[in-house]
């Protein structure tokens, strides 16, 4: 993708033009991938930052995603990484109103994870016609590359398994999720409803337990994770409501649209499986946490060095072969 980019920045395109500089000079010559990969996406997410944030704080988005607990996901065989370089690419271009490099880029987010259509109202905030003529409208037409990149990969499951919602129905095979019909309503209910008897389930059972020498009971672990994943769902929505009245309505669109679509589908046992790392690549739930520590530095101490001590202990877990996130 990266080699592409040099070709349509070497053609002139200028939609993707700038986007390509920036990866470039992010990127450089170093040899690994994943290297490459986290310099270019806290190239992206530090330039997104910068707008609206002292150099400092923006300094400090980047640290903070660095830091945060999940985030050794980006040196492991997960989608994450690539799908915050092309969410936080579709992002800037859209924020320097360049609709082309928006679409094409958050078309290829949303096929690299359904949550992708998170972008879809932000964007429209961003690129909305600043006047009625055409050309100004016709701006917007990029922005159906984002549902389009759903529809090409359900007619290519269609084609190739014969199954158009394949992916959903793995979803429900493989996590046990599934998409109830009040949606994110119901998901919420089951996130808080979980959260509440995992808390009782510690309460009562975890000080007798205490692990033993076989480990923690399955249902205790299960309670663990209700529980501070519910805490977690807490401080996203809290953190999206800073970054709207902070930043903007598209970066609290953003973030709010995230937590929709993953409530919309929680899991059997654990409703909010996995959506601490969903959160890692919510960009402006960092933005808003960077500017709330900005003048706090004992509150930003506190949290660097939290970050760290969990992510040390949930990155040697993981290379363990226990499962985190």
């Amino acid at each position: 993708m990266l080699y592409a980019l040099h070709e349509l920045e070497r053609a002139m395109l200028d939609p993707l033009a700038e986007l390509a500089r920036i990866l470039t000079e992010a990127i450089g010559d170093h040899p690994h991938p994943v290297a490459r990969m986290v310099r270019a996406n806290s190239a992206l997410v530090h330039r997104i930052a910068r707008e609206y944030l002292t150099r400092e704080a923006a300094s400090d988005v980047v640290i903070l995603m660095a830091l945060y607990p999940i985030a050794f996901v980006f040196t492991a065989v997960y989608s994450d990484g690539l799908f915050l370089l092309l969410s936080a690419g579709s992002f800037l271009a859209a924020t320097q109103r360049r609709s082309l490099a928006a679409g094409v880029l958050g078309g290829l987010a949303v096929a690299t994870r359904v949550i992708g259509l998170a972008l879809l109202p932000a964007l429209v905030v961003l690129l909305w016609p600043r006047s009625r003529a055409l050309r100004d409208v016709a701006k917007l037409a990029p922005l159906l590359l984002l549902p389009l990149a759903v529809g090409l990969y359900s007619l290519y499951l269609h084609a190739h398994v014969g199954d158009a919602g394949a992916f959903t129905h793995a979803e429900d095979v493989f996590w046990h999720r599934s998409t109830p019909t009040l949606g994110p309503v119901t998901g919420l209910w089951d996130a808080a409803s979980s959260a509440y008897h995992g808390a009782v389930e510690l309460a009562r059972h975890l000080p007798r337990s205490s692990g033993g020498a076989g480990g923690f009971l399955p249902r205790d672990q299960w309670a663990s994770w209700n529980v501070v994943q519910f805490v977690l769902l807490v401080v996203a929505g809290f953190l999206t409501v800073v970054a709207w009245r902070r930043f903007g309505a598209a970066f609290g669109l953003y973030s709010a649209g995230t937590i929709v679509i993953c409530l919309s589908s929680p899991a059997e046992l654990v409703p909010l499986v996995s959506t601490p790392r969903y959160w890692l690549v919510d960009f402006p739930l960092f933005l808003a946490l960077a500017s709330l520590i900005e003048r706090r530095p004992r509150l930003r101490l506190v949290l660097l060095c939290t970050f760290s001590a969990v992510g040390g202990i949930a990155a040697l877990a993981f290379s363990r072969a226990v499962w985190i996130a």
